[in-house]
Protein backbone atom coordinates (compact mmCIF):
# COMPACT_ATOMS: atom_id res chain seq x y z
CA UNK A 1 0.00 0.00 0.00
CA UNK A 2 1.40 3.48 -1.01
CA UNK A 3 0.49 6.48 0.49
CA UNK A 4 1.19 10.00 -1.95
CA UNK A 5 1.55 13.05 -0.26
CA UNK A 6 0.94 16.24 -1.65
CA UNK A 7 0.83 19.72 -0.01
CA UNK A 8 -0.06 22.83 -1.16
CA UNK A 9 1.46 26.01 1.24
CA UNK A 10 1.87 23.87 3.82
CA UNK A 11 4.68 21.71 4.91
CA UNK A 12 3.86 18.21 6.47
CA UNK A 13 6.72 17.05 8.80
CA UNK A 14 6.71 13.10 9.63
CA UNK A 15 4.65 13.08 12.64
CA UNK A 16 1.40 14.59 10.45
CA UNK A 17 2.14 12.03 8.04
CA UNK A 18 2.05 8.55 10.36
CA UNK A 19 -0.75 10.39 11.83
CA UNK A 20 -2.89 10.51 8.67
CA UNK A 21 -1.45 7.43 7.71
CA UNK A 22 -2.40 5.58 10.74
CA UNK A 23 -6.14 6.81 10.27
CA UNK A 24 -6.31 5.64 6.66
CA UNK A 25 -4.99 2.38 7.41
CA UNK A 26 -7.64 1.93 10.28
CA UNK A 27 -10.18 2.68 7.81
CA UNK A 28 -8.59 0.23 5.43
CA UNK A 29 -8.99 -2.49 8.08
CA UNK A 30 -12.56 -1.67 8.49
CA UNK A 31 -13.56 -2.13 5.18
CA UNK A 32 -11.98 -5.73 5.46
CA UNK A 33 -9.12 -5.55 3.23
CA UNK A 34 -6.00 -6.47 3.31
CA UNK A 35 -2.71 -4.00 2.41
CA UNK A 36 -2.52 -5.96 -0.86
CA UNK A 37 -6.06 -5.00 -2.26
CA UNK A 38 -5.15 -1.68 -1.74
CA UNK A 39 -3.19 0.06 -5.29
CA UNK A 40 -2.54 3.49 -3.46
CA UNK A 41 -3.81 6.51 -1.25
CA UNK A 42 -3.16 9.95 -2.36
CA UNK A 43 -4.05 12.77 -0.23
CA UNK A 44 -4.05 16.12 -1.07
CA UNK A 45 -3.73 19.04 1.59
CA UNK A 46 -3.79 22.90 0.78
CA UNK A 47 -4.13 26.09 3.32
CA UNK A 48 -6.25 28.58 1.34
CA UNK A 49 -5.82 32.09 3.26
CA UNK A 50 -8.78 33.86 1.54
CA UNK A 51 -11.66 31.64 2.88
CA UNK A 52 -13.06 32.02 5.74
CA UNK A 53 -11.14 31.11 9.12
CA UNK A 54 -13.71 28.05 9.22
CA UNK A 55 -12.75 26.61 6.09
CA UNK A 56 -8.93 27.19 5.78
CA UNK A 57 -7.01 23.42 5.73
CA UNK A 58 -8.98 21.36 2.62
CA UNK A 59 -7.90 17.83 2.87
CA UNK A 60 -8.88 15.24 0.15
CA UNK A 61 -8.49 11.56 0.33
CA UNK A 62 -8.31 9.15 -2.52
CA UNK A 63 -8.48 5.47 -1.77
CA UNK A 64 -8.17 3.14 -4.93
CA UNK A 65 -8.77 -1.00 -4.42
CA UNK A 66 -8.30 -3.29 -6.54
CA UNK A 67 -11.13 -5.63 -6.16
CA UNK A 68 -13.73 -4.34 -8.53
CA UNK A 69 -11.60 -0.90 -8.86
CA UNK A 70 -13.90 0.67 -6.18
CA UNK A 71 -12.33 4.41 -5.26
CA UNK A 72 -13.67 5.30 -1.75
CA UNK A 73 -13.27 9.20 -1.78
CA UNK A 74 -13.81 12.16 0.97
CA UNK A 75 -13.00 15.67 0.42
CA UNK A 76 -13.49 18.27 3.60
CA UNK A 77 -12.80 21.81 4.73
CA UNK A 78 -11.83 22.64 8.09
CA UNK A 79 -10.03 25.09 10.69
CA UNK A 80 -7.10 23.23 11.12
CA UNK A 81 -6.06 19.55 10.44
CA UNK A 82 -6.92 17.60 13.00
CA UNK A 83 -10.85 18.43 12.11
CA UNK A 84 -10.49 17.72 8.69
CA UNK A 85 -9.20 14.58 8.99
CA UNK A 86 -11.62 13.49 11.69
CA UNK A 87 -14.33 14.38 9.57
CA UNK A 88 -12.50 12.58 6.42
CA UNK A 89 -12.69 9.34 8.76
CA UNK A 90 -16.07 9.53 9.07
CA UNK A 91 -16.76 9.96 5.75
CA UNK A 92 -14.99 6.72 4.48
CA UNK A 93 -16.39 4.94 7.11
CA UNK A 94 -19.37 6.03 6.22
CA UNK A 95 -18.88 4.76 2.40
CA UNK A 96 -17.15 1.63 3.90
CA UNK A 97 -19.99 0.02 6.07
CA UNK A 98 -22.36 1.45 3.03
CA UNK A 99 -20.45 -0.87 0.87
CA UNK A 100 -20.04 -3.77 2.78
CA UNK A 101 -24.14 -3.87 3.41
CA UNK A 102 -24.76 -3.32 -0.08
CA UNK A 103 -22.42 -6.31 -0.82
CA UNK A 104 -24.03 -8.59 1.64
CA UNK A 105 -26.92 -7.56 0.45
CA UNK A 106 -26.50 -8.60 -3.47
CA UNK A 107 -25.37 -12.28 -1.75
CA UNK A 108 -28.42 -12.44 0.06
CA UNK A 109 -30.10 -11.89 -3.02
CA UNK A 110 -28.60 -14.22 -5.14
CA UNK A 111 -29.60 -16.82 -2.42
CA UNK A 112 -32.82 -15.88 -2.30
CA UNK A 113 -32.96 -16.13 -6.20
CA UNK A 114 -31.01 -19.66 -5.98
CA UNK A 115 -33.45 -20.67 -3.19
CA UNK A 116 -36.64 -19.61 -5.31
CA UNK A 117 -35.58 -21.24 -8.49
CA UNK A 118 -34.62 -24.62 -6.96
CA UNK A 119 -30.48 -24.43 -7.20
CA UNK A 120 -30.11 -24.57 -3.16
CA UNK A 121 -31.56 -27.93 -2.43
CA UNK A 122 -32.47 -29.88 -5.42
CA UNK A 123 -35.84 -31.93 -4.50
CA UNK A 124 -36.45 -35.82 -6.09
CA UNK A 125 -40.16 -35.73 -7.82
CA UNK A 126 -41.64 -38.61 -8.40
CA UNK A 127 -43.63 -38.90 -11.94
CA UNK A 128 -46.88 -38.95 -11.94
CA UNK A 129 -48.94 -41.50 -13.49
CA UNK A 130 -50.49 -41.01 -16.33
CA UNK A 131 -54.43 -40.94 -16.66
CA UNK A 132 -55.65 -44.64 -16.39
CA UNK A 133 -52.33 -45.90 -14.97
CA UNK A 134 -51.81 -47.17 -11.25
CA UNK A 135 -48.27 -45.92 -10.03
CA UNK A 136 -45.91 -48.45 -9.06
CA UNK A 137 -44.43 -48.68 -5.51
CA UNK A 138 -41.11 -49.67 -5.48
Amino acid sequence: METKFFAQNIKLDLRTKDLIRKKLEKVVRLAGYKEKDVRDIRVDLSRNLSHNADERIRLEVNINLYPGQKILRAAERAANLQNALDRVETILKRQVSKYKEKRKTKVLRGARFAKHIGLAAPEVHKEKPKYGQRRREE
